[in-house]
Protein backbone atom coordinates (compact mmCIF):
# COMPACT_ATOMS: atom_id res chain seq x y z
CA UNK A 1 0.00 0.00 0.00
CA UNK A 2 2.82 2.39 0.86
CA UNK A 3 4.48 1.83 -2.50
CA UNK A 4 1.16 2.41 -4.28
CA UNK A 5 0.63 5.72 -2.46
CA UNK A 6 4.16 6.86 -3.32
CA UNK A 7 3.67 6.08 -7.02
CA UNK A 8 0.21 7.67 -6.93
CA UNK A 9 1.60 10.93 -5.52
CA UNK A 10 4.56 11.03 -7.90
CA UNK A 11 2.56 10.32 -11.07
CA UNK A 12 -0.30 12.67 -10.23
CA UNK A 13 2.18 15.41 -9.36
CA UNK A 14 3.96 14.99 -12.71
CA UNK A 15 0.64 14.96 -14.60
CA UNK A 16 -0.34 18.18 -12.83
CA UNK A 17 2.94 19.89 -13.79
CA UNK A 18 2.39 18.93 -17.45
CA UNK A 19 -1.16 20.29 -17.35
CA UNK A 20 -0.19 23.60 -15.78
CA UNK A 21 2.83 24.19 -18.01
CA UNK A 22 1.35 23.08 -21.37
CA UNK A 23 -2.45 23.00 -21.33
CA UNK A 24 -4.07 25.03 -18.57
CA UNK A 25 -4.01 28.47 -20.23
CA UNK A 26 -5.24 27.32 -23.64
CA UNK A 27 -8.92 27.24 -24.55
CA UNK A 28 -8.97 23.55 -25.46
CA UNK A 29 -11.57 22.96 -22.80
CA UNK A 30 -12.88 19.53 -23.77
CA UNK A 31 -9.36 18.20 -24.24
CA UNK A 32 -8.31 19.62 -20.85
CA UNK A 33 -11.27 17.94 -19.17
CA UNK A 34 -10.45 14.56 -20.70
CA UNK A 35 -6.77 15.03 -19.89
CA UNK A 36 -7.51 15.65 -16.21
CA UNK A 37 -9.94 12.73 -15.97
CA UNK A 38 -7.71 10.37 -17.96
CA UNK A 39 -4.56 11.10 -15.98
CA UNK A 40 -6.54 10.83 -12.75
CA UNK A 41 -7.56 7.29 -13.69
CA UNK A 42 -4.05 6.43 -14.92
CA UNK A 43 -2.41 7.46 -11.64
CA UNK A 44 -4.70 5.02 -9.81
CA UNK A 45 -4.57 2.11 -12.26
CA UNK A 46 -0.95 2.25 -13.48
CA UNK A 47 0.77 1.55 -10.11
CA UNK A 48 -1.39 -1.58 -9.79
CA UNK A 49 -0.17 -2.92 -13.14
CA UNK A 50 3.08 -4.78 -13.63
CA UNK A 51 3.99 -4.68 -17.30
CA UNK A 52 7.38 -5.92 -18.41
CA UNK A 53 8.70 -3.35 -20.91
CA UNK A 54 12.19 -4.84 -20.73
CA UNK A 55 13.29 -1.85 -18.65
CA UNK A 56 14.98 -2.05 -15.28
CA UNK A 57 14.44 0.64 -12.68
CA UNK A 58 16.41 0.70 -9.42
CA UNK A 59 14.53 -1.17 -6.73
CA UNK A 60 13.01 1.01 -4.02
CA UNK A 61 13.86 -0.37 -0.61
CA UNK A 62 11.68 0.84 2.21
CA UNK A 63 14.01 0.22 5.10
CA UNK A 64 12.94 -0.10 8.68
CA UNK A 65 14.97 2.48 10.57
CA UNK A 66 16.82 0.73 13.34
CA UNK A 67 17.78 4.12 14.85
CA UNK A 68 20.74 2.57 16.57
CA UNK A 69 18.60 0.07 18.50
CA UNK A 70 20.43 -2.97 17.16
CA UNK A 71 23.81 -2.74 18.81
CA UNK A 72 27.07 -4.59 18.37
CA UNK A 73 27.24 -7.15 21.17
CA UNK A 74 30.43 -8.09 22.90
CA UNK A 75 31.08 -11.66 23.92
CA UNK A 76 28.84 -12.53 26.92
CA UNK A 77 29.52 -15.31 29.35
CA UNK A 78 26.66 -17.66 30.28
CA UNK A 79 27.22 -16.58 33.88
CA UNK A 80 25.96 -12.99 33.33
CA UNK A 81 22.98 -13.87 31.16
CA UNK A 82 20.51 -12.30 33.64
CA UNK A 83 22.12 -8.90 33.22
CA UNK A 84 21.95 -9.15 29.42
CA UNK A 85 18.32 -10.21 29.52
CA UNK A 86 17.43 -7.05 31.48
CA UNK A 87 19.19 -4.93 28.88
CA UNK A 88 17.45 -6.72 26.03
CA UNK A 89 14.07 -6.36 27.74
CA UNK A 90 14.55 -2.61 27.94
CA UNK A 91 15.58 -2.50 24.29
CA UNK A 92 12.63 -4.68 23.29
CA UNK A 93 10.28 -2.30 25.09
CA UNK A 94 11.59 0.55 22.96
CA UNK A 95 11.16 -1.53 19.79
CA UNK A 96 7.66 -2.62 20.73
CA UNK A 97 6.66 1.00 21.34
CA UNK A 98 7.92 1.83 17.87
CA UNK A 99 6.07 -1.14 16.36
CA UNK A 100 2.92 -0.08 18.21
CA UNK A 101 3.16 3.38 16.67
CA UNK A 102 3.66 1.92 13.19
CA UNK A 103 0.65 -0.33 13.64
CA UNK A 104 -1.50 2.73 14.49
CA UNK A 105 -0.70 4.45 11.17
CA UNK A 106 -3.02 2.24 9.03
CA UNK A 107 -5.77 2.69 11.62
CA UNK A 108 -5.42 6.48 11.44
CA UNK A 109 -5.42 6.38 7.63
CA UNK A 110 -8.51 4.19 7.52
CA UNK A 111 -10.28 6.34 10.12
CA UNK A 112 -9.78 9.50 8.07
CA UNK A 113 -11.02 7.69 4.95
CA UNK A 114 -14.14 6.55 6.79
CA UNK A 115 -14.82 10.10 8.03
CA UNK A 116 -14.45 11.47 4.50
CA UNK A 117 -16.76 8.77 3.14
CA UNK A 118 -19.32 9.66 5.78
CA UNK A 119 -19.08 13.29 4.73
CA UNK A 120 -19.48 12.23 1.08
CA UNK A 121 -22.69 10.33 1.82
CA UNK A 122 -23.91 13.14 4.06
CA UNK A 123 -23.57 15.59 1.14
CA UNK A 124 -25.50 13.17 -1.06
CA UNK A 125 -28.17 12.94 1.62
CA UNK A 126 -28.44 16.75 1.76
CA UNK A 127 -29.11 16.83 -1.99
CA UNK A 128 -31.79 14.18 -1.58
CA UNK A 129 -33.40 16.27 1.17
CA UNK A 130 -33.36 19.33 -1.08
CA UNK A 131 -35.03 17.35 -3.86
CA UNK A 132 -37.73 16.19 -1.46
CA UNK A 133 -38.33 19.52 0.27
CA UNK A 134 -38.07 21.88 -2.72
CA UNK A 135 -40.91 23.14 -4.90
CA UNK A 136 -40.80 21.69 -8.43
CA UNK A 137 -41.31 23.91 -11.47
CA UNK A 138 -41.35 22.90 -15.13
CA UNK A 139 -39.55 25.40 -17.36
CA UNK A 140 -39.21 24.54 -21.04
CA UNK A 141 -37.65 21.04 -21.09
CA UNK A 142 -36.14 21.33 -17.62
CA UNK A 143 -37.49 20.40 -14.22
CA UNK A 144 -36.36 23.04 -11.73
CA UNK A 145 -36.11 22.69 -7.96
CA UNK A 146 -36.70 25.89 -5.96
CA UNK A 147 -34.72 25.88 -2.73
CA UNK A 148 -34.64 28.28 0.21
CA UNK A 149 -30.92 28.93 0.65
CA UNK A 150 -28.27 31.45 -0.38
CA UNK A 151 -25.82 29.07 -2.01
CA UNK A 152 -26.76 30.26 -5.48
CA UNK A 153 -28.01 28.18 -8.40
CA UNK A 154 -26.39 24.79 -8.90
CA UNK A 155 -26.97 21.49 -10.68
CA UNK A 156 -26.54 17.81 -9.91
CA UNK A 157 -26.81 15.53 -12.93
CA UNK A 158 -30.02 16.71 -14.69
CA UNK A 159 -31.44 18.40 -11.61
CA UNK A 160 -31.17 22.21 -11.55
CA UNK A 161 -31.65 23.99 -8.22
CA UNK A 162 -32.60 27.66 -8.10
CA UNK A 163 -33.41 30.21 -5.43
CA UNK A 164 -36.48 32.41 -5.48
CA UNK A 165 -34.41 35.45 -6.56
CA UNK A 166 -33.20 33.59 -9.65
CA UNK A 167 -36.75 33.44 -11.02
CA UNK A 168 -37.44 37.19 -10.91
CA UNK A 169 -35.48 38.25 -14.02
CA UNK A 170 -36.01 36.47 -17.32
CA UNK A 171 -32.61 37.51 -18.67
CA UNK A 172 -30.86 36.32 -15.52
CA UNK A 173 -32.87 33.11 -15.47
CA UNK A 174 -32.06 32.41 -19.11
CA UNK A 175 -28.29 32.72 -18.55
CA UNK A 176 -28.42 30.62 -15.40
CA UNK A 177 -30.38 27.85 -17.10
CA UNK A 178 -28.03 27.80 -20.07
CA UNK A 179 -25.05 27.58 -17.73
CA UNK A 180 -26.52 24.88 -15.51
CA UNK A 181 -27.89 22.91 -18.48
CA UNK A 182 -24.31 22.77 -19.82
CA UNK A 183 -23.22 21.10 -16.58
CA UNK A 184 -26.14 18.68 -16.85
CA UNK A 185 -25.75 17.84 -20.56
CA UNK A 186 -21.98 17.32 -20.27
CA UNK A 187 -22.40 15.15 -17.13
CA UNK A 188 -19.97 17.10 -15.00
CA UNK A 189 -21.44 15.52 -11.86
CA UNK A 190 -19.79 12.21 -12.80
CA UNK A 191 -16.37 13.90 -12.69
CA UNK A 192 -17.12 15.42 -9.29
CA UNK A 193 -18.31 12.15 -7.78
CA UNK A 194 -15.26 10.30 -9.13
CA UNK A 195 -12.75 12.71 -7.65
CA UNK A 196 -14.68 13.01 -4.36
CA UNK A 197 -14.53 9.23 -3.94
CA UNK A 198 -10.82 9.20 -4.75
CA UNK A 199 -10.26 11.96 -2.19
CA UNK A 200 -11.93 9.76 0.42
CA UNK A 201 -9.67 6.80 -0.37
CA UNK A 202 -6.41 8.61 -1.28
CA UNK A 203 -6.81 11.73 0.86
CA UNK A 204 -3.12 11.77 1.77
CA UNK A 205 -2.21 12.70 -1.83
CA UNK A 206 -2.04 16.55 -1.85
CA UNK A 207 -2.20 16.73 -5.65
CA UNK A 208 -5.64 15.12 -5.62
CA UNK A 209 -7.11 18.16 -3.87
CA UNK A 210 -5.51 20.45 -6.45
CA UNK A 211 -6.95 18.25 -9.22
CA UNK A 212 -10.42 18.83 -7.78
CA UNK A 213 -9.98 22.59 -8.19
CA UNK A 214 -8.63 22.25 -11.72
CA UNK A 215 -11.47 19.98 -12.86
CA UNK A 216 -14.10 22.24 -11.28
CA UNK A 217 -12.56 25.25 -13.03
CA UNK A 218 -12.66 23.48 -16.42
CA UNK A 219 -16.34 22.65 -15.80
CA UNK A 220 -17.08 26.34 -15.32
CA UNK A 221 -15.10 27.31 -18.42
CA UNK A 222 -17.04 24.74 -20.46
CA UNK A 223 -20.38 25.99 -19.13
CA UNK A 224 -19.45 29.64 -19.80
CA UNK A 225 -18.38 28.76 -23.33
CA UNK A 226 -21.68 26.93 -23.90
CA UNK A 227 -23.65 30.03 -22.80
CA UNK A 228 -21.84 32.23 -25.31
CA UNK A 229 -22.34 29.66 -28.08
CA UNK A 230 -26.10 30.01 -27.51
CA UNK A 231 -25.94 33.69 -28.49
CA UNK A 232 -25.77 35.40 -25.07
CA UNK A 233 -23.95 38.75 -25.20
CA UNK A 234 -20.48 38.42 -23.67
CA UNK A 235 -20.43 41.80 -21.94
CA UNK A 236 -23.78 41.34 -20.21
CA UNK A 237 -22.84 37.82 -19.22
CA UNK A 238 -19.55 39.06 -17.75
CA UNK A 239 -21.40 41.67 -15.71
CA UNK A 240 -23.69 38.98 -14.39
CA UNK A 241 -20.68 36.86 -13.33
CA UNK A 242 -19.25 39.83 -11.44
CA UNK A 243 -22.57 40.48 -9.66
CA UNK A 244 -22.85 36.84 -8.65
CA UNK A 245 -19.19 36.40 -7.63
CA UNK A 246 -19.86 36.87 -3.93
CA UNK A 247 -21.95 33.73 -3.81
CA UNK A 248 -20.12 30.45 -3.61
CA UNK A 249 -21.16 26.91 -4.41
CA UNK A 250 -19.25 24.01 -2.89
CA UNK A 251 -19.84 20.31 -2.54
CA UNK A 252 -20.65 17.64 -5.08
CA UNK A 253 -22.55 19.77 -7.54
CA UNK A 254 -21.74 22.34 -10.23
CA UNK A 255 -22.63 25.96 -9.63
CA UNK A 256 -23.19 29.11 -11.65
CA UNK A 257 -21.44 31.20 -9.02
CA UNK A 258 -18.10 29.47 -8.89
CA UNK A 259 -15.78 31.73 -6.87
CA UNK A 260 -12.89 31.84 -9.39
CA UNK A 261 -14.56 34.66 -11.34
CA UNK A 262 -11.42 36.45 -12.56
CA UNK A 263 -10.06 33.32 -14.25
CA UNK A 264 -13.44 32.71 -15.83
CA UNK A 265 -13.49 36.24 -17.22
CA UNK A 266 -9.97 35.79 -18.59
CA UNK A 267 -10.96 32.52 -20.24
CA UNK A 268 -13.98 34.15 -21.89
CA UNK A 269 -11.60 36.49 -23.74
CA UNK A 270 -9.15 33.71 -24.57
CA UNK A 271 -8.95 32.55 -28.18
CA UNK A 272 -8.35 28.97 -29.22
CA UNK A 273 -4.73 28.26 -30.21
CA UNK A 274 -3.82 27.51 -33.80
CA UNK A 275 -3.91 23.89 -34.93
CA UNK A 276 -0.11 23.67 -35.08
CA UNK A 277 0.33 24.97 -31.52
CA UNK A 278 -2.44 22.68 -30.28
CA UNK A 279 -0.85 19.63 -31.93
CA UNK A 280 2.62 20.54 -30.64
CA UNK A 281 1.47 20.97 -27.03
CA UNK A 282 -0.85 17.97 -26.94
CA UNK A 283 1.76 15.81 -28.69
CA UNK A 284 4.39 16.74 -26.12
CA UNK A 285 1.90 16.20 -23.29
CA UNK A 286 1.02 12.76 -24.69
CA UNK A 287 4.68 11.72 -24.91
CA UNK A 288 5.40 12.88 -21.36
CA UNK A 289 2.26 11.16 -20.05
CA UNK A 290 3.21 7.94 -21.82
CA UNK A 291 6.67 8.07 -20.21
CA UNK A 292 5.06 8.57 -16.78
CA UNK A 293 2.68 5.67 -17.43
CA UNK A 294 5.57 3.39 -18.35
CA UNK A 295 7.45 4.45 -15.22
CA UNK A 296 4.51 3.84 -12.88
CA UNK A 297 3.28 0.59 -14.47
CA UNK A 298 6.63 -1.02 -15.23
CA UNK A 299 7.69 -4.22 -13.51
CA UNK A 300 11.39 -4.90 -13.20
CA UNK A 301 12.20 -7.94 -15.33
CA UNK A 302 13.21 -10.95 -13.30
CA UNK A 303 16.93 -11.45 -13.05
CA UNK A 304 17.22 -15.13 -13.89
CA UNK A 305 20.91 -15.13 -13.05
CA UNK A 306 20.31 -14.21 -9.42
CA UNK A 307 19.35 -16.57 -6.63
CA UNK A 308 16.99 -15.02 -4.09
CA UNK A 309 17.23 -16.22 -0.49
CA UNK A 310 15.06 -15.03 2.37
CA UNK A 311 17.11 -15.24 5.56
CA UNK A 312 15.03 -15.43 8.71
CA UNK A 313 17.00 -14.48 11.87
CA UNK A 314 14.98 -16.45 14.41
CA UNK A 315 13.25 -14.77 17.37
CA UNK A 316 13.50 -11.02 18.06
CA UNK A 317 11.88 -8.33 20.17
CA UNK A 318 10.16 -9.80 23.22
CA UNK A 319 11.04 -13.32 22.00
CA UNK A 320 14.66 -13.79 23.14
CA UNK A 321 15.06 -17.45 22.24
CA UNK A 322 17.87 -19.30 24.02
CA UNK A 323 20.10 -16.92 25.99
CA UNK A 324 21.50 -14.43 23.44
CA UNK A 325 20.00 -16.30 20.48
CA UNK A 326 17.98 -13.47 18.92
CA UNK A 327 21.05 -11.21 18.76
CA UNK A 328 23.40 -13.91 17.43
CA UNK A 329 20.93 -14.96 14.75
CA UNK A 330 20.57 -11.36 13.59
CA UNK A 331 24.29 -10.59 13.63
CA UNK A 332 25.16 -13.65 11.52
CA UNK A 333 22.31 -12.77 9.12
CA UNK A 334 23.78 -9.26 8.78
CA UNK A 335 27.21 -10.71 8.04
CA UNK A 336 25.64 -12.91 5.37
CA UNK A 337 23.87 -9.92 3.87
CA UNK A 338 27.13 -7.97 3.62
CA UNK A 339 28.74 -10.84 1.68
CA UNK A 340 26.13 -10.74 -1.08
CA UNK A 341 26.65 -7.16 -2.28
CA UNK A 342 27.09 -7.17 -6.07
CA UNK A 343 26.82 -10.97 -6.03
CA UNK A 344 24.37 -13.24 -7.92
CA UNK A 345 22.99 -14.42 -4.58
CA UNK A 346 20.48 -11.88 -3.32
CA UNK A 347 19.40 -11.88 0.33
CA UNK A 348 16.35 -10.34 1.98
CA UNK A 349 16.00 -10.40 5.78
CA UNK A 350 12.65 -10.97 7.47
CA UNK A 351 13.61 -8.41 10.11
CA UNK A 352 15.99 -5.46 9.77
CA UNK A 353 16.19 -4.73 13.48
CA UNK A 354 15.35 -6.24 16.85
CA UNK A 355 11.58 -6.64 16.57
CA UNK A 356 9.06 -9.39 17.21
CA UNK A 357 7.54 -11.23 14.23
CA UNK A 358 5.18 -14.16 14.48
CA UNK A 359 6.09 -17.36 12.66
CA UNK A 360 3.21 -16.85 10.23
CA UNK A 361 4.35 -13.27 9.53
CA UNK A 362 7.79 -14.57 8.59
CA UNK A 363 6.38 -17.21 6.24
CA UNK A 364 3.89 -14.79 4.67
CA UNK A 365 6.67 -12.30 3.97
CA UNK A 366 8.78 -15.00 2.30
CA UNK A 367 5.88 -16.37 0.25
CA UNK A 368 5.15 -12.92 -1.17
CA UNK A 369 8.75 -12.59 -2.35
CA UNK A 370 8.74 -16.08 -3.95
CA UNK A 371 12.41 -16.80 -3.15
CA UNK A 372 14.54 -19.70 -4.35
CA UNK A 373 15.26 -20.64 -0.74
CA UNK A 374 13.94 -19.79 2.72
CA UNK A 375 16.68 -20.16 5.35
CA UNK A 376 15.88 -19.80 9.04
CA UNK A 377 18.79 -19.26 11.45
CA UNK A 378 18.63 -20.42 15.08
CA UNK A 379 20.83 -21.41 18.02
CA UNK A 380 20.19 -24.56 20.04
CA UNK A 381 20.17 -25.39 23.73
CA UNK A 382 20.30 -28.63 25.71
CA UNK A 383 20.38 -29.93 29.27
CA UNK A 384 23.53 -31.78 28.25
CA UNK A 385 26.39 -29.20 28.24
CA UNK A 386 28.54 -31.52 26.11
CA UNK A 387 26.12 -31.52 23.20
CA UNK A 388 27.41 -29.38 20.35
CA UNK A 389 27.42 -28.94 16.56
CA UNK A 390 24.92 -28.02 13.84
CA UNK A 391 21.47 -29.44 13.21
CA UNK A 392 19.81 -28.89 9.85
CA UNK A 393 16.07 -29.37 9.41
CA UNK A 394 13.68 -29.67 6.48
CA UNK A 395 9.98 -30.58 6.33
CA UNK A 396 8.38 -33.52 4.57
CA UNK A 397 5.20 -31.44 4.30
CA UNK A 398 6.86 -28.61 2.41
CA UNK A 399 5.59 -28.37 -1.18
CA UNK A 400 9.23 -28.59 -2.31
CA UNK A 401 10.31 -31.15 0.28
CA UNK A 402 12.66 -33.03 -2.08
CA UNK A 403 14.42 -29.85 -3.11
CA UNK A 404 14.55 -28.74 0.54
CA UNK A 405 16.16 -32.05 1.49
CA UNK A 406 18.63 -31.78 -1.37
CA UNK A 407 19.61 -28.23 -0.35
CA UNK A 408 19.93 -29.36 3.28
CA UNK A 409 22.29 -32.18 2.23
CA UNK A 410 24.41 -29.70 0.26
CA UNK A 411 24.65 -27.54 3.35
CA UNK A 412 25.44 -30.56 5.49
CA UNK A 413 28.54 -31.42 3.45
CA UNK A 414 30.29 -28.24 4.61
CA UNK A 415 30.16 -29.23 8.28
CA UNK A 416 31.74 -32.16 10.13
CA UNK A 417 29.67 -32.31 13.30
CA UNK A 418 26.18 -31.83 11.92
CA UNK A 419 22.91 -33.74 11.63
CA UNK A 420 20.12 -33.74 9.05
CA UNK A 421 16.67 -33.98 10.58
CA UNK A 422 13.06 -33.73 9.48
CA UNK A 423 10.64 -31.56 11.50
CA UNK A 424 7.29 -29.95 10.88
CA UNK A 425 8.17 -26.44 12.00
CA UNK A 426 5.70 -23.79 10.77
CA UNK A 427 8.37 -21.85 8.89
CA UNK A 428 9.37 -25.03 7.04
CA UNK A 429 6.08 -26.73 6.23
CA UNK A 430 4.15 -23.54 5.35
CA UNK A 431 6.83 -22.10 3.12
CA UNK A 432 5.98 -22.23 -0.58
CA UNK A 433 9.69 -22.22 -1.43
CA UNK A 434 12.30 -24.83 -0.48
CA UNK A 435 12.96 -24.22 3.21
CA UNK A 436 15.77 -25.10 5.64
CA UNK A 437 16.20 -24.35 9.33
CA UNK A 438 19.77 -24.35 10.68
CA UNK A 439 20.57 -24.65 14.37
CA UNK A 440 24.03 -23.05 14.28
CA UNK A 441 25.21 -24.60 17.53
CA UNK A 442 24.41 -25.08 21.22
CA UNK A 443 24.57 -22.00 23.40
CA UNK A 444 24.66 -24.32 26.40
CA UNK A 445 28.00 -25.72 25.19
CA UNK A 446 31.05 -23.66 26.11
CA UNK A 447 32.85 -24.12 22.76
CA UNK A 448 29.76 -23.43 20.63
CA UNK A 449 28.82 -20.43 22.78
CA UNK A 450 32.28 -18.94 22.46
CA UNK A 451 32.21 -19.44 18.68
CA UNK A 452 28.69 -18.08 18.15
CA UNK A 453 29.05 -14.97 20.35
CA UNK A 454 32.42 -13.84 18.95
CA UNK A 455 32.29 -11.29 16.10
CA UNK A 456 35.25 -12.78 14.19
CA UNK A 457 33.78 -16.26 14.49
CA UNK A 458 30.40 -14.94 13.31
CA UNK A 459 32.07 -13.67 10.13
CA UNK A 460 33.61 -17.09 9.57
CA UNK A 461 30.24 -18.77 10.13
CA UNK A 462 28.65 -16.38 7.62
CA UNK A 463 31.40 -17.04 5.05
CA UNK A 464 30.98 -20.77 5.37
CA UNK A 465 27.22 -20.47 5.06
CA UNK A 466 27.63 -18.29 1.99
CA UNK A 467 29.95 -20.83 0.35
CA UNK A 468 27.33 -23.51 1.00
CA UNK A 469 24.65 -21.27 -0.53
CA UNK A 470 26.81 -20.85 -3.64
CA UNK A 471 27.00 -24.64 -3.93
CA UNK A 472 23.20 -24.83 -3.61
CA UNK A 473 22.77 -22.13 -6.25
CA UNK A 474 25.10 -23.88 -8.67
CA UNK A 475 23.40 -27.22 -8.13
CA UNK A 476 20.03 -25.56 -8.76
CA UNK A 477 21.27 -24.12 -12.06
CA UNK A 478 22.49 -27.52 -13.16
Amino acid sequence: MTEFLIYNCITLGMFLVIYRKLLRRDKNLKFNRYYLLGTLIICVVAPLMEIDYGLKFPATELMNDSSGIVETHTQISPFNVQESVITDSHRSEIIENKDSFLSIVPIIYLSVSILLLLRFFYNLFKIVLQVISSRKVRYESWKLYLVNNESGPFSFFRMIFLGAEDMKSNDRLSSILLHESAHAIQLHSIDIILIELLKCLLWINPFLWIYKREITAVHEYLADDYVLQQGVDMESYMMQLIRESKLRVSGMYSGFNFINTKKRLDMLHQSKPTTSIFLAKTGLAFLLCFAIFVFSSSANPEDTSSFLIVIDPGHGGKDHGNLQEKNINFEIAQELLSLTKNQPIKIVLTRDFDRFLSLNDRVDMANKLKPDLFLSLHCNASDDPNKKGLEIYYSEKNTSSEKSKSYAKSLLKSYDKSELKSAEFIVLKNSEAPAILVELGFLTNEDDYSRLSNKDSQREIAKKLYQSLEIIRNSDKN
